[in-house]
This record gives structure tokens, sequence and C-alpha cells, in this order.
């Protein structure tokens, strides 16, 4: 029961037993009430079972006096409030503090209710049985519910199996702890006859709520018209405005119009997240107690991995999923979460969503996978692919790194034409490829093995390698002729591409640091294109620079002695400058023939290219025996070629075959000595045939054996090597026999470098870091005995030539130096020579024979030098007394000078030996006339 604190009635509430009857003035109703209190001292319950129209009701300040008492209960009536006012209530145990009705109609208009509180609906609850005959009805117009509150649901209203229709009503700040902080209405699923509920154009402003529906929660039904009402400000944890029930899954990509493309058998990298929403399309974050499930109702589908999983705030997270079927196959997947009720979709027609249905493709395996077993299974690293119809994948390619799949990175110095090409080639120019995925060209060079070089934004011009000009000092012309042979072929030997470990590399860049090879002496074709030049022009003026250059830098040399003979007239008043001009373009072919050579063969040096055609190596862009390489090869190659492989060197040849008689003329010596100054007589051919035979032969190799070949090519290039070392050690061409030492170890130290590339090439060598290393101290061991013994010899040319002034010099350990002697300056071999030549100008001996002695024992020394001579002598039975006389006199008047005329403390020491020479010479005289 209720207590009435304040009591106004316009219009009393009364007991009506009676259907029809119906008070008609307020006095009546009044002295009814009155009366009533008078006799019962307390207020009754007020219940009705007929029509009743209520108007300009107040009630306010009451509070709970008993449970269970209701303040108005309808119970098959039809009642209507209208313009009434109910507030300032509170009964947290009784279910709609101001109106509790039940099969019944309730009508109100024009009223305020405010601040009422109770367990289920703060103001209003209505509840029904299942399949009743009538059901309640609460229809509400322009009316306001304000600060009404509910312990459990429905701040104002609470609704089960009832109608409800509200319009142009005003809700503010109700609230209710668990759902609808104003409205909370209901339909059981068992409810045959279902539920109506609208709400048009009410607002609802500041309500909240615990969890769900901070304004409105409804059960199965979804009022109609709900999208016309004002909502602001409202709370709740899920659903601020209105709030329902998960009715579907749906991915959180939002992929539905959209097919999965899947990689059979490839687990799948990214979450699969699918969440719940409800008929708002707003995700339902409440449900952490169901459980979500992927499946596949089609038996050509299998998946693999977790598929069942606890949704976690209404969203099912799927990770480690594996989906296998045929690659190219089109089907369905399902996913279903038991926190859909199935009933309730039938009931509200949205069955459908029940399962979650998503188209999958199945695509094709993607470049660096292979289909093992219906599986695109991704190479691992180590391995690659980039052809999706293989099942096995490819080891990884020489000089590149795979790190997986299609991710092949190259190394520096290499390149390829694109990223999904297994051609990998060697660059021309080790410097312009930075390797890496997609073959980077460094800055100043694009096209095929980044060959090209091209000038930037700047102007600035790039180049493959400039001409390497060291600082020389000047020995013997032998010395230096064979230190440039020497390095020449190391230059050669470096670029023939065998497979060098970087140490060994490194050592040959070092020692072929003075000379430099076909692909890296000059770089113009920066130039050119600078200068306008493009295209297949390049290639052209390159070649045509490159034959000509010996022409151009004699023309060059012409112009700098016949300047130096104008402007320095005095200085060179006795020097004739045609032997110097011709001297000096012979020295400069020598030491450009390798270049010129090489540039000359670049036009026949085909590169087989991927695409099935071949390409000058050296300019990929011009195609292999086309037109346009046709015409280059027969006007510039063939003939440059012909000049400087064949016509030079035999012209030359020829030369040195009419001098050959005279080689030691002043004149010959002037115009022609470079070619065989410090050679033999019977070997003044070996530079023009032999050396430069062995530089072609290499250059040849270089040039048309293909890098596949590379046993071969060493071979081949070892042949030659060994060939010519074996006939240095026989004909012994050179004059002192250090030089004949010095030529084989250099040509050993060549042969000995190509030979253990033979072991390179070899890939369990390579894995061997033990045994490269071996090779490697010995490989360069050798060279650097060769650099030693050429050093050793060429400082003792420094001292011959400058041991004099040293010794002027006021330091202690430059005066006791002894000055060496070269061999062709040595008192033993100037008198043998000038005795073999007297001999050969008298006649006494055949010319052959008299060069026989000068060159029959390559020692040399003070103690065999008579010997030698007599020696020969017996060799000539057709000498006469006289003659034999003639020669032993000519013999002991022609003792050298420090022999017969001895000085400082070498005196009595030279007397000795000048004696002893005599009476070797008296004896051998003896022994020749009794042969006689």
């Amino acid at each position: 029961m209720f207590q009435y604190l304040t009591l106004r009635l316009k219009v009393l509430l009364y007991k009506v037993h009676k259907v029809d009857q119906i008070f008609q003035t307020q006095t009546k109703l009044l002295a009814h009430l009155q009366k009533h209190f008078k006799l019962y001292q307390k207020p009754a319950t007020f219940q009705f079972k007929t029509l009743l129209i209520i108007q300009k009701l107040l009630f306010t300040k009451f509070i709970r006096a008993q449970q269970n008492s209701p303040t108005l209960r309808y119970l098959t009536t039809l009642q209507q409030i209208v313009n009434s006012s109910i507030s300032r209530g509170i009964n947290l145990q009784q279910n709609g503090l101001a109106f509790s009705i039940a099969d019944s109609f309730l009508k109100i208009t024009n009223s305020s209710i405010i601040d009422l509180s109770s367990n289920l609906g703060g103001a209003i609850y209505s509840i029904d049985p299942i399949n009743s005959l009538k059901r309640s009805m609460i229809e509400i117009q322009n009316s306001s519910f304000n600060y009404c509150s509910a312990k459990l649901n429905g701040g104002v209203i609470f609704t089960s199996n009832a109608d409800i229709d509200i319009s142009l009503s005003y809700f503010k700040q109700n609230s209710a702890i668990i759902s609808g902080g104003a409205i909370f209405t209901a339909c059981s699923i068992l409810n045959e006859q279902g539920c109506e509920s609208q709400l048009i154009n009410n607002s609802f402003v500041g309500n909240s709520v615990g969890t769900s529906g901070g304004a409105i929660y409804y059960d199965l039904y979804r009022p109609k018209m709900i999208k016309s009402n004002l909502f602001q400000q409202n709370m709740a944890i899920y659903g601020p405005n209105i709030a329902s029930f998960p009715v579907k899954l749906q991915n959180q990509n939002e992929r539905q119009d959209e097919a999965f493309q899947f990689a059979s058998g490839i687990e799948i990298e990214n979450l699969m997240i699918y969440n719940l929403y409800d008929q708002d399309d707003q995700q339902y974050i409440l449900d952490g107690n169901s459980y979500c499930n992927i499946g596949s109702y089609d038996i050509l589908v299998s998946i693999q991995g977790r598929q069942k999983v606890q949704a976690f705030e209404g969203s099912c997270s799927f990770s480690g999923i594996t989906i296998i079927a045929m690659p190219s196959y089109e089907s369905q997947i399902y996913i279903e979460s038991d926190a859909i009720d199935k009933q309730k979709l039938q009931k509200i027609d949205l069955i459908e969503n029940q399962k979650l249905k998503e188209s999958i493709n199945f695509r094709k395996c993607n470049i660096g996978e292979v289909n093992q077993n219906q599986k695109c299974i991704k190479c691992p690293q180590g391995t690659f692919s980039f052809d999706i119809s293989k099942k096995i994948c490819g080891k990884c390619l020489e000089n590149s790194q795979c790190l997986g799949g299609n991710q092949v990175v190259i190394d520096e110095q290499y390149w390829r034409s694109s990223n999904q090409s297994e051609q990998i080639y060697k660059c021309l120019h080790s410097k312009s490829c930075l390797g890496g995925i997609n073959s980077e060209c460094a800055e100043g060079y694009y096209g095929k093995l980044c060959s090209i070089c091209k000038l930037d934004e700047n102007g600035k011009r790039y180049a493959s390698s400039v001409l390497k000009d060291p600082r020389r000092n000047k020995p013997q012309t032998v010395l230096l002729r064979i230190l440039v042979g020497y390095f020449q072929v190391i230059m050669i030997c470096k670029d023939f591409e065998m497979q060098w470990p970087d140490n060994v590399e490194l050592m040959l860049s070092y020692f072929s640091i003075f000379s430099s090879s076909q692909k890296n002496l000059f770089s113009i074709d920066c130039a050119l294109t600078e200068s306008g030049y493009l295209g297949d022009d390049i290639f052209k003026s390159k070649l045509l620079l490159f034959g000509l250059l010996p022409v151009i830098l004699s023309i060059f040399s012409a112009f700098l002695w016949t300047t130096l003979k104008l402007i320095c007239n005095k200085c060179f008043k006795d020097v004739k400058i045609i032997p110097k001009i011709q001297l000096t373009s012979f020295a400069i072919i020598l030491l450009l023939y390798p270049t010129v050579i090489s540039v000359c063969f670049q036009i026949f040096q085909c590169y087989q290219y991927e695409d099935g055609n071949s390409y000058v190596q050296s300019y990929m862009n011009l195609q292999c025996w086309g037109m346009q390489h046709k015409q280059i090869s027969l006007l510039i190659g063939l003939p440059f070629l012909a000049l400087w492989a064949l016509i030079f060197p035999g012209i030359i040849l020829y030369k040195l075959k009419g001098i050959s008689d005279n080689l030691n003329s002043p004149e010959n010596l002037q115009l022609y000595g470079i070619f065989y100054v410090g050679l033999n007589d019977n070997a003044y051919y070996w530079e023009i045939i032999v050396v430069n035979f062995k530089k072609l032969l290499f250059i040849l190799v270089s040039t048309f054996v293909p890098q596949s070949s590379q046993i071969f090519k060493a071979l081949i290039g070892i042949i030659p090597l060994i060939f010519q070392a074996q006939l240095t050690k026989k004909l012994k061409p050179y004059i002192d026999p250090r030089f004949n030492r010095l030529d084989f170890h250099a040509t050993y130290a060549s042969a000995l470098t190509l030979y253990g590339g033979l072991f390179f090439i070899n890939s369990d060598v390579q894995k061997n870091a033990h045994f490269l290393t071996v090779l490697f101290i010995v490989i360069l061991l050798y060279n650097i005995y060769f650099f030693c013994f050429w050093i050793l010899l060429f400082l003792q040319n420094l001292l011959r030539i400058y041991g004099k002034y040293l010794k002027k010099l006021n330091v202690k350990i430059f005066k006791n130096l002894k000055t060496i002697e070269d061999f062709e300056s040595s008192s033993s071999f100037r008198y043998t020579s000038k005795q073999s030549n007297i001999m050969s100008q008298r006649k006494l001996i055949p010319k052959k024979q008299a060069s026989d002695i000068t060159l029959d024992n390559t020692k040399f020394n003070q103690q065999s030098t008579f010997r030698i001579i007599f020696k020969q002598t017996k060799k000539v039975p057709s000498l006469n007394q006289s003659q034999i006389g003639e020669i032993n006199d000519y013999s002991i008047n022609n003792i050298p000078e420090e022999f017969r005329s001895p000085r400082k403390k070498s005196v009595l020491k030279n007397k000795k030996v000048m004696n002893k020479k005599k009476r070797i010479a008296g004896k051998n005289t003896k022994i020749f006339q009794s042969a006689l």
C-alpha cells in the first residue's frame, strides 16, 4: 500500500464494480473518495475492469508502503490518461510504479511522468501470457518521461508480448541497470501471434544503461520507424541508442561482395576476423562465451587448422587456417556462431543469416610457389621459382642469394634482364652493376649489363674506367718490355672471367695495375654521347678511334718532336727527329697492341642473350650479324685487324730480317732496336713472333671461347705459356742470362695463375676454404718471387746508372758502394764480342761460328774467356798456322785495360791474372800448332 503525502484530485480514482457506471460530476467523485478514506483510513488498490477516462490526475511525493501494491492496475480495461502528471515515486520491489497492465489498452496523452523508480519498467509495466487472446496495447502521444529508472530493465517502459505505439514523446535522462535505458520491449519466440511496436518522431536525450540499449532495447521484433526518432547523448556499453541481439556474422574487412583469393595449401597470413552484428548493423560486443566455426560443404575443399574459436567481445578471429583445393577452383566456405539464435531468425525472416557464406577463389600458384599435391608451396630460403608450372623449387642461382619465393638478390658486379630471369650475366664493368633484386645499375649507367654510359641531369659524364697512368722509372728496355708483357698477359688472364675468388681477383687487379685490357683501357662512350653521337654511331666511332689510336698518337708525337725541335733548336741541333718519331710510334704500337687488337675483336664477340638473339658484348644494343653489324665488321673491324694483327707485324719482321746481318748498326738500333734490343742475333724475331703471337692467342681465347667453357679457355691459355717458357729455356733468346731466367719466371707465373683457375672452377674446391687459401698463397708467392727478381735487376740498373753520383754524396753507406756492371758492358763480354767480330771480319772463322763464340757460353767469367776462344777455334780445321798465330797474338795484345794496367789495391792480383792468361794462351797455341 502507498501512503499519500499530498493528494490533489481533479478527477478521483475509485473502485467501480459495474462496467456501465461512470461518474459525471466531480462532486460525486470527491464525496465517494472522501467516504472511502473515512471508512478505511488508508488508500486502496484501485483496480479497474471497465472503460475509464482519467483527466488532470496529479500524484506527487509518494513512497513505498507495502510490497506488491501497484498504484494503478488495469485488468481487461480500456483506459485513457489525459493531461495528467505522476512524479517522484519509488518502489524497487514493484514492477511498473505508475501503471501495470495485462490484457489491457492504455493510452497516455499530453501527460508527464517524472522521477519514478521500480524494479522493471520505472513507470509502465506490461506483460501478457504467451498466445493470449487479447494482447495489451500501450499507446503514448505527446507525453514526456524524465528521470525515471529501473533496477533491472526498462527505465520507463517494460513490455513483454505486448504492442506499443509511441509518437511525439520525449524521454530524457532515464536509466536502467541492464538493458533499455528508456524502453525495453520483448516478444517470446513461442508467441505465434507475434508482437508489434512502432516508434515515430520521439526524442531520446541523455538516457543511459549499464549494458545495452541506452535508449531502446528490443528483443525479437524491431520497432517500426525507429530511424525517425531523435537520439542524443545516450550511453551504453553496447548500443548507446538502440540495442537488440546478434543476427548475423560479417567479415571485418567487409568483403562480402568479393571473393576471397586463397592460395591452396598456404597458411593464410592475415587473421580472418568475423564480428557479430544486430539488425541495426551495430557490432554486438557483449558476447564472450559463444563459439564460431569455419567449414565448407564442398568435398573438394579441405580446411586445416583451428576451425573452432571462442568469441571475444562479439568477434571471432581465425588464425593458422590453411584451405586446400585445386588451383583456380571456386567454392564457398561458411562461418557460423552459436550466439545467433536460429529460432529468432526464423521468426523475423532472417534465417539466411544463420551462417555467413563467403565465396573463395583458389588462385593459381604465384611466382615463387610450386604446386605440390594441390598445394601452392612457397619456396623456402635458399631456393626460388619463377615458373608456376614447376613442382619443385630450384636451387639458388650462382652469384645470387635467394630469400625465398621469387626473391632473388643478385650479387654486385652481376646483372639480369628482369627480376624473373634465371640468366645472370657478369657485368662488363664491375663497378657499374649494383646487383639487388632488380639488378640496379650504378649512377651513370644503363642498358643491358649496365654497359652504356649516360649523362646525368647536371651534365656530369661517367665512364667505365680511366687510363691508368702510373709513374714509371726508366729501367733497361728489356726489363721494361718483359714487365709490360707480363702485365698484359696477367690482365688478359683476369679477363678470362674464371671463377676467381675475391682474394685472387684482387691480386690480379694489383698485378695488372700498369696495364689495361680491352674492356677498361679507355672509355669514350660518354665522351661520344656528350658530343652528340647516338645509338650504333657510338660503337662505330669507338672502333674507329681505337683502330686509329696508334696513328693519332704517332701524329701527336711527331707534332711534339717537331715543336721541340723548333723551340729548342740548340738542344736538338744534332738530333734527327725522323728516327725519334719512328721510334716513338713503334713504342706506342707495342704498348697499345693488346688493347687495339682486343677492341677490334669486340665486334665479333657476341653474347647469347635470353631472348634467343646474340648481341655484341661491349654494346648490347647491337644485334650480331644484323645488317648494321655486318657493315661495321666488314668496313671497320676486319681492316683494322688485318692492319695491326698481320700487316704491321709482317712489315716489322720483314725489316728485321733485312737487317739481321747488321743488327749492331747504330742506325738500325735507333730505328728498330725497340723490337730486338737485348735479344741474341738468332732471336731477333722473338718479340714480333713469339710474344705477339702469345698475346694474340690470349685475346682470341678471351674473345671467342664462351664463359661456359672455362676449363677449355684456361687450357688453351696455358699451352702457349708453357711453350714460350720451354722455348726460352732452350733458345735463351736474351743476351743476358738473367733476362732469360726473368722471362721464364714471368711466363710460368702467368701459367700458374691460369692453372690455379682450373681448380677454382671446381665446385668442391670452392667449398674448401683451406685449399683455396693454400692455392692462393702458392700463386701469390710465385708472382711475388717474379716481382722481387725483376726489382732486383731493376735496382742493379739504377746502381749502374747512378752509382757514381751516389759515391759523390757524403754518405758513408754510398762511399763503399761497388759499381755493378751490366752484362753487356762487362769486360769479358766486350772482349769476347770484339774478338768474334774481328775474327769474322778477317775471315778467320765463319760468321756463324763467330756468333757461336759470342753466344755459346753465357757465364762469361774472366777465367773462361780465353778458353771460349780456343775452344771454338778447335772447331775450325781449315785455319792455317799464320791464322792461328794471328789469333794468339791478338788475344794476348788485346787483353782488357784493367788486366794490363791494374790500379789501386788490385794491382798485384790483376798482374797474376794477366800472367795466367798469357800462359793459357801460349799453351793453347802449341796445342793448335801440333794439331795442324
